[in-house]
């Protein structure tokens, strides 16, 4: 008996069947296996079991996920074009080069994203979960084209019978299928790659059978041969009209499993994103005959990626489940709930009453998800943000109206989340605003725009400036200087702030020698990183070799990073920070007093200095609750050997007060307001020698 990890849903390659059984074609290939080397494979989900308790694994497509000290792999299986594929309609795009600027679906988990992230950066790569997801954005035109393993996206296209797609070419990167095989298993190892060679002139067959028109074909000539086979043998005409009935059922059978399965999620049991679309352009034409009105909730989990980072995909399944389960006992009978895909879900609202109805049911989701799912051993709590729009009061369109339901979701999301947006038609402006910003951007990066501004750091004690922050600004070529609070969230949302981000710290290298030679030479420039700079392959990773190739003196950059990164501190953040570290590169903690404020999150980086937010020191007076905080962080910085930088100073009581209580630096209107370099050098040339005040 040999234990094999099987994945149970990546169709057609492995997968469980709704009768709990283990199908795909490395399944076929593991079953022909069995009789040839006289054993038995127990196969078992490795989404519910470790897969340390595998002796052998059926499918790896990503070798770096494969712990190599525990695992050998095989010989290749099969390999796997990825392909392009578009809406019929769409005829602006026929290769590869075409995608350039588009938003293209792609699955957010493999390494194919990863592949694109890295040598596609012009690319705006949507992530999706489930393959539906991408096929529903492809038919509402909200993605422009989907970039997917062909094997899969053929074989479901074809079972849920997908007839808007067109596959245009290939990208240029493919994968390969292989086996693991436990490392002491070396001998287990060589059977298993004599045995997939011998296999190999069988390999058309075992994928033919995963063929949807081939599933037809065979039903039809198995049924035509075995009527002929009647026929001769005599049967009687009594048995052949019971086995025609029996056909016939099991054909039915068979197509509404087939129904099932594309238009429900297996996870849940709930109705998916198809027939979500399905229902609501049926129900919105009956509204609107009637004169009633339907209500459409969009809700999103807003913390659904940590419990999957911090507790594994396993856990994230049972919890989707338990909130699909909490859901149903929110909503009346004549309500839909469907799952987009994700942690999104969707609620249609039938006969809701009056408006103030729906803010009521929402209200109730918000209160039932914020309490803690039990899970194993483990009290998980999360929130959600929820958005609604009205049909037709909103729009008589259905994919406004969804359209409607996501801005207002993600309205929710930048209030605060945890609570409840209905759809404003302020919103559509923000949106329309927001494409023009970010076409704009796009064009900005390539057109060399930006322009960097510094606002003097100055050393309380001594009155001398001793750094400065840098901060972006946009030179609009129509309208004019632009300050970041237009546009920095808007480049975090289209993926674009890593390459804004690299820029700016290219330009911070140039400027620091020259703000070092001219004003003093500890002089040091602090830099804001955003947590969407951070991550596999992403750009920051080079900083530490360009700080190197322009020998940049130790101490000349700081990074600056809110209490939020330091949340979500992982390997590959700590590598890029230990790598910064070890090229002199300070840190500063911005904001401090406004996040976690945690001395465990600062153990986690060896920090330099902490910034207190302006927030605490615009109101500061003797006697005040932001006196008793700002010393308070004042004393617990010190007595961890780090700086205090004092933001937002605009008067000289405020400068007063923070000296008393010790704080070493001060920035703020008070000295200067953020300026282009040439004005820093002529105003504060030699500036450190003598008094700012």
């Amino acid at each position: 008996m040999i234990s094999v990890g099987v994945k149970h849903s990546w169709k057609p390659i492995e997968f469980v069947s709704e009768q709990k059984k283990f199908r795909g074609i490395t399944m076929d290939y593991l079953y022909k296996l069995e009789p040839v080397l006289g054993v038995k494979f127990d196969m078992f989900n490795i989404d519910e079991i470790s897969t340390k308790d595998a002796d052998i694994l059926s499918s790896v497509s990503n070798p770096k996920v494969i712990d190599t000290s525990k695992y050998l792999l095989t010989r290749p299986i099969l390999n796997f074009p990825y392909a392009i594929y578009v809406h019929k309609d769409n005829q602006n795009i026929e290769r590869m080069e075409d995608l350039d600027g588009k938003k293209v679906a792609v699955f957010g988990r493999g390494q194919l994203v990863n592949l694109l992230t890295q040598n596609y950066q012009k690319i705006n790569l949507s992530k999706i979960d489930i393959i539906e997801e991408a096929f529903n954005d492809i038919d509402v035109k909200k993605s422009d084209a989907y970039i997917g393993n062909e094997m899969v996206v053929d074989y479901e296209a074809n079972l849920q019978g997908i007839s808007f797609l067109r596959k245009i070419g290939y990208a240029p990167i493919d994968t390969e299928l292989t086996m693991a095989v436990r490392n002491d298993w070396p001998i287990m190892l060589s059977i298993l790659n004599k045995s997939l060679i011998a296999l190999e002139p069988e390999k058309n067959k075992i994928l033919s059978n995963w063929n949807l028109s081939q599933f037809k074909k065979t039903s039809i000539f198995a049924f035509i041969s075995a009527s002929l086979f009647v026929l001769l043998v005599g049967v009687t005409l009594f048995r052949a009209y019971i086995l025609k009935r029996t056909l016939k059922a099991q054909a039915s059978e068979a197509r509404e499993l087939i129904w099932y399965q594309a238009h429900y999620d297996m996870q849940t049991d709930l109705p998916n994103r198809m027939m979500f679309n399905m229902q609501l352009a049926k129900k919105s034409k009956l509204a609107l005959k009637n004169n009633t009105l339907i209500g459409l909730l969009y809700i999103d989990l807003d913390s659904f990626k940590e419990v999957n980072d911090h507790h594994g995909h396993s856990i994230g399944d049972m919890l989707i489940t338990q909130v699909a389960a909490r859901l149903k006992n929110c909503v009346s009978d004549s309500d839909w709930i469907y799952r987009l895909g994700g942690d999104e879900f969707a609620i249609l609202l039938a006969d809701f009453g009056a408006l103030g109805n729906i803010e009521k049911t929402a209200n109730t989701i918000l209160k039932s998800l914020s309490a803690p799912f039990h899970i194993n051993d483990l009290a998980i709590s999360i929130t959600s943000s929820i958005g609604s729009s009205v049909y037709p009061t909103d729009t008589t369109n259905i994919k406004v109206l969804i359209k409607n339901a996501d801005m207002a979701m993600y309205a929710a999301k930048r209030l605060g989340k945890n609570r409840f947006q209905q759809f404003e038609k302020s919103m559509e402006e923000s949106a329309s605003r927001k494409v023009a910003i970010s076409k704009d951007l796009k064009k900005a990066i390539g057109n060399h725009e930006f322009r960097l501004f510094y606002q003097p750091i100055i050393d309380l004690k001594s009155n001398q400036i001793v750094k400065a922050e840098a901060l972006i600004r946009w030179q609009h070529p129509d309208k004019g200087l632009i300050g970041p609070g237009e546009f920095i969230e808007i480049a975090e949302e289209t993926n674009m702030i890593p390459q804004i981000g690299d820029w700016v710290f290219k330009q911070a290298l140039e400027d620091v020698l020259t703000l070092k030679q001219a004003i003093h030479p500890d002089f040091s420039i602090s830099l804001n990183v955003s947590p969407k700079q951070l991550g596999a392959n992403c750009l920051i990773a080079q900083w530490p070799k360009l700080l190197q190739e322009h020998r940049i003196p130790i101490d000349s950059i700081g990074i600056e990073i809110t209490e939020g990164v330091l949340l979500d501190h992982n390997k590959i953040t700590a590598k890029i920070f230990n790598d910064l570290r070890n090229t002199g590169a300070q840190f500063l903690i911005d904001d401090f007093g406004t996040g976690y404020s945690s001395l465990s999150y600062l153990k986690k980086l060896d920090v330099d200095f902490i910034k207190i937010d302006k927030s605490f020191v615009q109101n500061l007076s003797r006697h005040s609750e932001d006196m008793v905080l700002c010393e308070a962080i004042m004393v617990m910085a010190h007595k961890l050997g780090l700086k205090v930088v004092a933001e937002g100073i605009e008067t000289n009581e405020q400068r007063e007060l923070l000296l008393t209580m010790g704080c070493d630096y001060g920035q703020g209107f008070l000295f200067a307001k953020p300026k282009p370099i040439d004005e820093i050098l002529s105003e504060y040339q030699g500036v450190s020698k003598r008094n700012v005040a």
